[in-house]
């Protein structure tokens, strides 16, 4: 997951290294820029030439978006996706980590209503995985309390796969006993978070 500026992606040589590396995702999700805001010219621009670059090389190019706190109304997210659509994008992810307010059973319960509302409203269009907001335990407290607080969550349709980084934030290792147990049965994916805004300074 990137949280760089996209230009800094979309030229031949970046695009080149990912696809050399087999590195078939570049998904770009950062914090540190508002990226539900709409284009300007120049950045749709950009945007067109990633996604055509990213299908030139083999490389899925998946937009990241951070709605925050819902609620009744959709448009805004639906308004965002139908941009990404525009220029070519045909991958997303719905990043619910680290924001304010949306671990509540009611934000829950509507960010299980989003997910079925967007994919009945772009069925081209792939929800390439959810970050729920527990997505490491130790926020959570328990194994048994983690579990429960992602149980409203997981009513959600079984087809989109959940990301995680395990028993904390940025663990040294992972294991399959490590993910949460979800009774839907739904595919999890290891999100390795060293590289995020908050963390990266503590590499050496």
């Amino acid at each position: 997951m990137d949280n760089r500026d996209p230009t800094l992606w979309s030229n031949a040589y970046s695009g080149q290294v990912l696809a050399d590396s087999k590195l078939g995702v570049y998904w770009f999700a950062p914090q540190t820029i508002d990226i539900m805001s709409s284009w300007d010219s120049a950045t749709r621009d950009g945007w067109s030439e990633t996604a055509t670059l990213g299908e030139k090389l083999g490389v899925k190019i998946v937009y990241g978006l951070r709605p925050g706190w819902l609620d009744a109304d959709f448009t805004s997210v639906e308004d965002k996706i139908e941009e990404l659509h525009s220029v070519g994008i045909r991958s997303y992810s719905l990043n619910f980590d680290d924001a304010e307010g949306v671990d509540t059973t009611e934000q829950q319960e509507r960010e299980v209503q989003l997910v079925a509302s967007l994919l009945s409203t772009f069925p081209d269009m792939e929800l390439f995985v959810f970050v729920p907001s527990a997505y490491h335990q130790d926020d959570a407290g328990t194994y048994t309390e983690w579990n429960d607080a992602l149980k409203p969550l997981d009513a959600m349709n079984d087809s989109v796969p959940m990301a995680f980084t395990g028993a904390v934030i940025t663990p040294n290792a992972m294991t399959v006993d490590d993910f949460p147990t979800l009774s839907s049965g739904r595919k999890t994916i290891f999100s390795d978070n060293w590289i995020a805004g908050d963390t990266n300074a503590r590499i050496p």
